[in-house]
């Protein structure tokens, strides 16, 4: 095997053979590869410098398709030495990013419940007594007064998460989602009005869903935010969580 190894044309060129490789790809775009070089004990410390954190692969596996590659390259991870039997065996792992995650994010969906109470203008009261012994010359009772109503309502909202590897200062750019995909449902737990048991010339609400409003009432609020898990210096895998905030009014 030493005598194979010495008369490569590979180890003539760079002083290492490509001897085995795996790859795994995962949903995110994230390319994960596992090699193993070969070299010889004399070219062990010059060779063992060609892998460092981040640094490209000294013969490319052949099992990977460069033009599917963001920057068309992969990036050390780690890397393990050893040595027997006349020979050095290098296991490295290198990681890196399909130009599709760019366009393409894998999506995650999770809910949460939320109760929001709402104030909401409902009409207006009128009340005229023409009967009023008590009153003076140019005073009268009559009034009026503006009704409430009031929901309590539960609400499912959504968190959408958008998930992609990068590589280096590439960006992927995803539009906010809007509130009808973020509010998934909402129903009603209560629903009182005041004055009580009086009669209302206006209706305003009581022919919206409750979902229409959360919309019209909540101020609702899409918000984002980021996390990275770096996996080289070169290569992250980017999450980005949008969700909805409902306010209760009162």
């Amino acid at each position: 095997m030493p005598s194979i190894v010495i008369k490569s044309s590979a180890f003539q060129s760079v002083g290492i053979v490509l001897a085995d490789q795996q790859v795994a790809e995962e949903a995110s775009g994230l390319v994960s590869v596992s090699v193993r070089y070969v070299t010889t004990p004399s070219k062990r410390d010059a060779v063992a410098k060609l892998f460092y954190p981040g640094a490209r692969p000294p013969i490319f596996p052949s099992a990977v398709n460069k033009e599917e590659l963001q920057a068309r390259n992969l990036f050390l991870v780690d890397r393990s030495i050893k040595q027997s039997n006349g020979l050095v065996e290098i296991d490295a792992k290198y990681a890196g990013a399909l130009s599709r995650a760019l366009t393409q994010p894998t999506i995650t969906f999770g809910r949460e419940i939320v109760n929001v109470r709402l104030k909401v203008r409902d009409g207006m009261y009128y009340h005229e007594n023409s009967i009023n012994q008590d009153a003076q010359p140019g005073q009268s009772d009559a009034y009026s007064e503006t009704l409430y109503a009031y929901y309590s309502i539960r609400a499912s909202v959504g968190v959408k998460t958008y998930s992609s590897c990068i590589v280096g200062t590439n960006e992927y750019n995803i539009p906010a989602p809007q509130l009808d995909e973020l509010i998934l449902g909402a129903q009603f737990k209560t629903i009182s009005q005041t004055p009580l048991n009086s009669l209302t010339t206006v209706d305003e609400s009581r022919d919206m869903t409750p979902k229409q409003l959360l919309i019209a009432y909540s101020r609702p609020e899409i918000t984002s935010d980021s996390s990275y898990n770096i996996v080289t210096p070169n290569v992250r895998i980017e999450q980005r969580r949008f969700f909805v905030t409902l306010n209760s009014n009162f």
